[in-house]
C-alpha cells in the first residue's frame, strides 16, 4: 500500500468539492472528482484492470463510475476496450500518459498535505 493509499484510508471523507485539489484538477482541465482517478490508478495497481465498472465503482467508493469514467475518457486520462462499448459494461484498460501525470500531480500534492474545508490533511511523511 502507498502513502497516497494510507492516507486516504484514513482521510476519505475530505474529498469536497471546493477542495484544493477540485481546483487544481480545473486547472488542468479535469472534470472528475480526484476520488475516481485514484480508483482507476488503485485498481490498476493492485493488478485489477481491465474490469467492469462495479469494480472501480468499488475500488473509488462511488456509484457513479459509468459516467466518471467517460469524462476521464473525454479528458484523455483512460483508455478503454473497444470490444466493451456499452456503458454498463465499460472496461478500463490503463490510465494514459496524461492520466499518470495528473494522478503524479495528485500524489504529490496528497503528500504535501492538503488545504480543504476541514482544515489540513494530515500529512504523510
Amino acid at each position: 500500500m502507498t502513502r497516497m493509499d494510507e492516507v486516504l484510508e484514513r482521510e476519505w471523507g475530505w474529498w469536497e468539492d471546493h477542495c484544493e485539489v477540485r481546483r487544481i484538477l480545473a486547472r488542468l482541465g479535469v472534470r472528475i472528482s480526484p476520488q475516481m482517478l485514484l480508483g482507476v490508478a488503485r485498481a490498476e495497481r493492485a493488478g485489477l484492470l481491465p474490469c467492469p465498472v462495479n469494480v472501480i465503482e468499488t475500488v473509488a467508493a462511488t456509484t457513479n463510475a459509468s459516467h466518471s469514467l467517460r469524462q476521464m475518457e473525454r479528458d484523455g486520462l483512460v483508455a478503454r476496450d473497444e470490444s466493451r462499448t456499452h456503458d454498463h459494461r465499460m472496461r478500463v484498460v490503463a490510465l494514459t500518459a496524461h492520466g499518470r501525470e495528473v494522478l503524479a500531480l495528485l500524489e504529490q500534492h496528497l503528500e504535501q498535505g492538503v488545504w480543504c474545508r476541514g482544515g489540513l490533511l494530515r500529512r504523510t511523511a
